[in-house]
């Protein structure tokens, strides 16, 4: 028994130390309407066959451009992704739509290992100016007049102080009422 627990309590402690050090994919943030490069970090050489990008939906791969022979081929649908520098993925004013998981292949060459890694970007939320509205010295001096309205002629005028008490009242009362009924209801029930 206690060989057993020491060796759950070993393998945990394996599991736990490769989870500790195992990389974690990269991440790239940027800001809303920027311009972004995802590099191809699992690119050691320049010599393939080719480079492929592709961004992870619901996983799965969709196409976006790729590169070999000097040739460069893109989906029809990602228009906007072109090269950066060192094959890297260029995507020209980020919304938060472009945030996910992009994908790097590489096809070796013969005698060579395909490689592949994935970057994430996260794409902040875009803030738009509002505009704002400036007070106007004709709407500042019609807050003191709005104010002072329940004042008429020197005499003062407690309406809304009527009014609350009145609204209170009300409200009681119907509280008092409905808890009247209800006991006369089941006190009919219970007969």
């Amino acid at each position: 028994m206690m060989s057993q627990t020491m060796s759950a309590v070993l393998l945990f402690m394996k599991v736990l130390t490769v989870y500790c050090l195992s990389p974690s994919q990269p991440k790239v943030e940027a800001d809303c309407d920027k311009n972004v490069d995802l590099s191809c970090l699992c690119r050691d050489s320049t010599h393939f066959q080719l480079l492929s990008w592709y961004k992870i939906i619901e996983q799965k791969r969709h196409f976006l451009i790729s590169t070999g022979d000097g040739l460069v081929e893109k989906a029809t649908f990602s228009q906007r992704a072109t090269f950066g520098e060192g094959d890297s993925l260029h995507l020209p004013a980020v919304k938060p739509s472009d945030s996910g998981t992009y994908k790097c292949a590489i096809t070796a060459n013969v005698g060579g290992q395909n490689k592949d890694c994935v970057v994430d970007l996260v794409v902040h939320a875009c803030v738009t100016n509002t505009p704002t509205m400036t007070m106007t010295n004709e709407m500042l001096n019609t807050i003191p007049s709005a104010v002072n309205t329940s004042q008429k002629n020197g005499e003062e005028l407690p309406l809304p102080v009527v009014w609350s008490s009145l609204s209170y009242l009300a409200v009681g009362l119907a509280k008092v009422l409905i808890s009247c009924i209800g006991v006369r209801v089941i006190q009919a029930c219970r007969m």
